[in-house]
């Protein structure tokens, strides 16, 4: 059972959040750059973005609901804001995927109404099911493809051996 709580973000979370955030930027600016100076690397498919424990998309904070924003939520809009750079600065366009797994019907269905805007700049898919059962189809998706994979520590013991 879930406590009432839960979505509640706490600092550790924030700062998790804070961290993911900035080595997002960081990993979307070099592979972006090297996707500008290298001409064959546009025809690979596309970059991903993988959260294998996306929750909600969305936390709580000083009783305002929904107002401190998630892990696929924060990586939706650095990879906009890094694509729409690129395309206004280089001309170039890419078009980065989000594959976001969510193992919750009820926090996968809320999921999907918050990434639900996003979807006009971006291919998204949540993905409802157990991570271990969903992974292998994720990682053939993706092929040789350049991916982030946002493990959160704090979910790990669903892992399977």
């Amino acid at each position: 059972m879930i406590r009432s709580d839960y979505w509640n973000i706490k600092p550790h979370t924030e700062r998790k959040l804070d961290i993911l955030d900035k080595y997002l930027n960081a990993w979307c600016d070099i592979l972006f750059k090297y996707y500008s100076q290298n001409p064959t690397w546009r025809n690979w498919s596309t970059p991903y973005y993988i959260d294998c424990f996306s929750g909600r998309g969305m936390y709580h904070k000083n009783k305002k609901l929904d107002s401190v924003k998630g892990s696929p939520i924060i990586a939706i809009e650095k990879l906009i804001e890094k694509k729409k750079n690129l395309l206004e600065k280089k001309g170039i366009e890419i078009n980065p995927k989000c594959r976001l797994i969510e193992y919750s019907d009820e926090f996968a269905n809320e999921l999907e109404q918050f990434v639900k805007p996003y979807q006009q700049y971006l291919d998204i898919k949540v993905l409802k099911g157990d991570f271990n059962d969903l992974i292998g189809g994720v990682i053939s998706e993706t092929k040789s493809s350049p991916a982030f994979f946002f493990v959160d520590a704090g979910v790990i013991k669903e892992l399977k051996q």
